[in-house]
């Protein structure tokens, strides 16, 4: 049967302590308005080295989970309309047992189709999905692969500039190396799979899955995602993430991602929030004499990855500047926090230290969720220093 509507997904294993037994688990989106999941789907593992293949079921667990609803967006009061990007979240698992150790172990799942509301690529109602996962168990035997934290699946609006966060962490402590790849099709589900690229309409491949006003890029060791849209559209992008210890390759695994890029979002912009900021009135924070680290907090989230240093303008009670050198986001939860740790070159002084944005060497200030920029100067937070228990004021 077709399992249309499928609006992206990964596939990962986790070691379960006994050898060769992983537990596994395929994560897919699902279009509200697409046709009943199934409580069951099949994967297929493969090692061309040892000529081994076989099949396993993965059951759901729980009920599905409604992907929260951006604030960047104004949506019906329903709570899954279904159209452009509403979508919800499946969760299969089960104990998969390996006949053998081998080098070469792929897990794979597939099927057709794509969201027929894509439109870079050809016919893509008509092109499946197929996800996939590589294991070495022979030379790294107790390995589980990256895990994803963040959602395989967003929104984002044309004019505004995301810095998209894969969230992918490693149990073990291996290097992880991102890269975009090509989104995969296989039409037959065969098992051993014959995977192969999808069909992308004329620019776009998959390093340039969607239009953007930037070159699309992503930081190969984070896996963030930079980019400005400038189309409204439906797009399908690809991370590969791969797995190293000790230089060599021991897995990978695939994420298959919806691009759903609306024309305009919801103008919310992040500010200094007095209430937790500050300790006295009229935006103060107080600290002490020699400290070069604080703590800023926002009244709204904004994205990790547009905070640099270079975003902060400071200058101490006699007018002397003294530069931020870190500015390092606190707590990111899918790529977004709101607060920030910031140091400064020099000691703080007795009096008042003032702090305020500018634009940075990225080409903006800090970026709230939807992509839109806190403009430059216009919030200040005032840093004052204590001297035995009691505050001077400047």
């Amino acid at each position: 049967s077709k399992a249309s509507h499928i609006a992206g997904g990964d596939l990962i294993y986790i070691y379960t302590g006994t050898p060769n037994q992983y537990l596994m688990r395929l994560t897919l989106y699902r279009d509200c308005a697409g046709i009943t999941m199934p409580t069951t789907n099949d994967i297929c593992y493969y090692s061309a080295t040892t000529n081994l293949q076989g099949n396993a079921t993965l059951s759901l667990v729980g009920n599905p989970t409604v992907v929260p609803q951006s604030p960047c967006i104004s949506f019906p009061a329903n709570n899954c309309p279904g159209g452009q990007g509403d979508v919800e979240q499946y969760i299969y698992e089960a104990i998969v047992d390996l006949p053998a150790a081998a080098s070469d172990w792929k897990f794979s799942w597939s099927t057709c189709c794509r969201n027929a509301a894509i439109t870079t690529l050809t016919g893509a109602g008509g092109q499946g999905i197929f996800l996939d996962a590589y294991l070495d168990n022979l030379n790294a035997p107790t390995n589980s692969s990256a895990q994803f934290t963040t959602l395989s699946y967003s929104r984002f609006c044309v004019g505004n500039s995301f810095y998209y966060d894969q969230g992918a962490i490693d149990p073990d402590g291996d290097s992880l190396v991102f890269s975009l790849v090509d989104p995969l099709d296989e039409p037959f589900a065969q098992c051993p799979s014959n995977e192969a690229p999808v069909d992308f309409v004329n620019p776009y491949s998959a390093t340039n899955p969607f239009s953007s006003a930037i070159p699309i890029t992503i930081n190969s060791s984070n896996g963030i995602v930079n980019f400005l849209p400038n189309l409204v559209q439906v797009g399908v992008m690809a991370v590969l993430v791969s797995e190293y210890r000790n230089g060599a390759l021991i897995g990978t695994v695939r994420r298959d991602i919806q691009i759903n890029i609306i024309s305009q979002c919801n103008p919310i912009l992040p500010s200094f929030n007095d209430s937790i900021l500050t300790a006295t009135p009229n935006g103060i924070l107080l600290s002490n004499c020699n400290e070069r680290t604080v703590i800023l907090a926002f009244d709204t989230v904004f994205q990790c990855s547009s905070a640099i240093p270079t975003d902060f303008r400071s200058f101490g009670p006699f007018g002397t500047p003294n530069p931020v050198i870190s500015a390092v986001p606190i707590n990111c939860v899918n790529g977004l926090t709101d607060s920030i740790q910031i140091t400064f070159l020099n000691p703080l002084s007795v009096g008042q230290t003032k702090v305020w944005l500018k634009r940075g060497f990225d080409g903006n200030t800090l970026l709230s969720e939807c992509g839109s920029e806190i403009p430059e100067g216009a919030d200040t937070v005032n840093i004052q220093v204590q001297i035995d228990n009691s505050t001077l004021f400047a």
